[in-house]
């Protein structure tokens, strides 16, 4: 699987550093820890075409265009997607037309091909998939929409017509290729929707003529191209729904569970172990195949012995009644423990969620499991797996309410370093409870109430403080749903609300329901069904956000034109990972039957490659090398290092691009902020932590520098003892 991104930058010219907003996706796997398979990509000339690929695909330029083909498995046939672009036009002035001239390769890995009239194509072939660029190195002539059409030539499928949101170009049992929705980005930042239109031949990428007119250049016009892929390929007639997973650090992969009917009072759990790269690992395992009904599957990770919890409830009938019981499943091998209950009274108890570990150690290594016992409140419980493959042990219940209408309890994928989990569920159906609990269930604090009007929440945190989105009728019980988030935190007493309630979607007339919430470190993700036109049907949103409920960056949709549902986020943070990468699972279900589903997977990253950065010159005197760790990007901690001073004396100079003097041969940067720096050995490092309300500068360029002080002799002649190290400039990327 893979996922990768166009984009059309305007007025740049043909340079790294001129790609002032043509971003890396943060809606990219990442890859695993091992340094090889992050490095397994690149492209190479070969005759008159450019070959090469990353992890999950290969692809191939020629005089034709593209042929992308995504790895779907040793179970499918090939499905290449060719896209060759035949035309760019504003109304009747066409920019570019068909040409048919060949690749070059510039810059390692990036194949070109040059248009005509200055412009150039640019297919930047990286890890993840493939970044494409249109270069136009003056402003358009013309006037109306700018229109990028492009040929498509797949046995994939998709929808005829235009799409707002995104679409998804699809194959039934094997995976797809799916648009997200069009974005233009100008140089500093303002942002405006596009959108889509496919005839079944032809694919549109439309940004309309006001924003392309009023846009400062450079700008970007950037929908989101990616693949998606079927959890369980296996399947010719699906019954497959209500998908969880979460991940294991050691086995660097994920185990997706979800619920399969055969007939009535017959439904089982399965799961599947998937790679961090998105491939499928062993086959299908039965984590739940009795003559029974088994339902509503969640799954946890416990660190330190590499298990996943699986919790679900079942019951001789679909009418109960229903208890609690719980499997084992081995992160290293797939391996099932026996089924071991953890409720069991004469009442139902459905609707588990469970929480895991991330903190690696024999005195951590019990998830925690809750669920609604229907008429007597939310209760958990512990369950405790002594060592890897042990049997799992739960405790006994505890009662966290006792309210009569308590029901649909989620809780945070982990309880942090601290060890605080937070519970929230709805009461009478439309109004919101959450409390923390520690390793042991010891309740902390009291239960807060977070109001009214609001239904279906989900959690996530790392221990100080969470996340709670839910949802929302535009009119008080009935209508159109919105998707809403609050922040609350642990203020060593009690848990408080941190912010007020805050909407993520609340367009008018748009339903939106069945969020789920992720936190990846440096920002959280939120998950949520969109309907659009027609009688069931909606796709999946995501969304990136900061600690303060605003958006951070990333959004992006998709969907198979059917009724995708039930999002789930397992977030590799929450096994101890401390990665920004999670897994997004949910049920597409089929609007000819309601029983008719099948899980889709998608991987997700928080932050993504952000904005190139280039070093210009060499610097002067003894002033060291400088070089950046880290993607240049928002919500992103990045260090800038100094190595090689002769001096303990050093500051570092921030500055804006294209503002540098000169002083004899020495280029110096202009700064608005200096910083000391620490040197030790002539090394030292500044970190530049960048927030989400950084937003509005994608974009923008920096120029930094460090200078030292009473070095030996240089050639600036006002400052003969001052060397500079070389200059860095950075684009500030997503």
């Amino acid at each position: 699987m893979n996922f990768s991104r166009t984009s059309l930058v305007i007025g740049a010219a043909l340079t790294a550093g001129s790609f002032a907003a043509s971003q890396s996706d943060p809606l990219l796997p990442a890859g695993g820890s091992d340094p090889v398979v992050e490095a397994s990509h690149g492209a190479i000339l070969r005759g008159d075409e450019v070959v090469g690929g990353g992890r999950d695909y290969k692809v191939r330029f020629d005089s034709d265009g593209m042929e992308y083909v995504p790895a779907l498995g040793s179970a499918h046939p090939s499905m290449p997607f060719a896209f060759e672009v035949e035309s760019i036009r504003r109304g009747d002035t066409v920019l570019h037309g068909v040409t048919g001239s060949r690749p070059t390769l510039a810059d390692g890995d990036v194949a070109c091909f040059d248009c005509g009239n200055g412009i150039v194509e640019r297919f930047d072939v990286e890890a993840n998939g493939v970044e494409l660029s249109y270069v136009f190195p003056h402003r358009l002539p013309g006037s109306g929409d700018l229109v990028v059409r492009a040929k498509v030539r797949t046995e994939l499928e998709a929808a005829p017509g235009v799409h707002d949101d995104g679409v998804t170009f699809w194959k039934k049992g094997v995976g797809g290729v799916s648009f997200g929705d069009v974005t233009g980005i100008d140089a500093i930042g303002d942002c405006h929707d596009g959108w889509l239109r496919w005839d079944g031949e032809y694919l549109d990428l439309v940004l309309p003529a006001e924003f392309v007119d009023n846009a400062r250049y450079p700008m970007v016009l950037d929908p989101l191209i990616g693949s998606t892929f079927d959890v369980n390929p296996h399947q010719t007639d699906w019954n497959d729904i209500r998908a969880d997973a979460a991940f294991d650090m050691s086995g660097d992969n994920y185990l997706v569970v979800w619920q399969r009917k055969f007939g009535v009072n017959d439904t089982d759990i399965r799961g599947q172990l998937v790679g961090s790269d998105g491939t499928l690992i062993g086959g299908l395992i039965l984590i739940e195949s009795a003559t029974q009904v088994a339902l509503n599957p969640c799954v946890a990770n416990i660190t330190d012995v590499d298990t996943f919890v699986v919790a679900y409830q079942t019951a001789p009938t679909e009418f109960g009644p229903f208890d609690i019981e719980c499997k084992g499943v081995s992160a290293l091998t797939g391996a099932t423990s026996i089924p071991v209950t953890i409720a069991n009274s004469s009442g139902n108890e459905i609707d588990p969620d469970a929480s895991g570990e991330r903190v690696s150690s024999p005195a951590f290594r019990n998830a925690i499991v809750v669920w609604s016992h229907e008429g007597s409140g939310i209760e958990c419980a512990s369950v405790h797996v002594g060592n890897h493959g042990a049997i799992p042990v739960p405790s006994a219940p505890l009662s966290l309410s006792t309210g009569v209408s308590d029901e649909v309890p989620a809780i945070s994928k982990s309880g942090g370093d601290a060890g605080r989990h937070c519970v929230v569920w709805q009461r009478s159906g439309h109004h919101l409870r959450a409390r923390l609990i520690g390793r042991n269930l010891a309740p902390l604090g009291t239960q807060l109430d977070l109001g009214s009007n609001a239904r279906k929440p989900d959690v996530d945190g790392d221990g100080d403080e969470f996340m709670i989105g839910f949802e929302r009728w535009e009119t008080p019980l009935s209508g159109p749903r919105d998707i809403y988030c609050q922040m609350v935190r642990w203020n060593v007493n009690d848990l408080v609300p941190d912010t007020a309630a805050l909407p993520i979607e609340a367009e008018v007339g748009d339903d939106e329901f069945d969020i789920a919430v992720g936190f990846l470190g440096p920002k959280y993700v939120v998950a949520w069904s969109d309907a659009f036109t027609g009688f069931l049907q909606s796709n999946i949103q995501l969304r990136a956000l900061g600690a303060d409920c605003e958006f951070c960056g990333t959004s992006a949709s998709f969907g198979t034109g059917t009724y995708d549902i039930e999002p789930q986020v397992a977030s590799r943070w929450a096994a101890g990972d401390n990665s920004d990468e999670c897994l997004i699972v949910n049920s597409a279900v089929s609007i000819n039957s309601l029983f008719d589903g099948s899980v889709r997977a998608r991987l997700f990253e928080a932050v993504g490659q952000g904005g190139p950065v280039v070093s210009p010159d060499s610097g002067c005197g003894f002033g060291g090398v400088a070089s950046i760790s880290g993607a240049f990007a928002i919500a992103n901690n990045v260090s800038i290092q100094l190595a090689g001073a002769q001096s303990s004396v050093v500051v570092l100079h921030v500055g804006a691009v294209g503002a540098a003097f000169s002083c004899g041969p020495c280029t110096i940067t202009n700064p608005f902020l200096a910083i000391p720096i620490e040197i030790n050995g002539g090394s030292g490092s500044f970190t530049l932590g960048m927030s989400c309300s950084a937003f509005d500068l994608v974009g923008a360029q920096f120029e930094m520098q460090f200078v030292s002080g009473f070095t030996p002799a240089t050639p600036c002649t006002f400052a003969p003892t001052v060397s500079f190290s070389n200059r860095l400039q950075a684009t500030l990327g997503l």
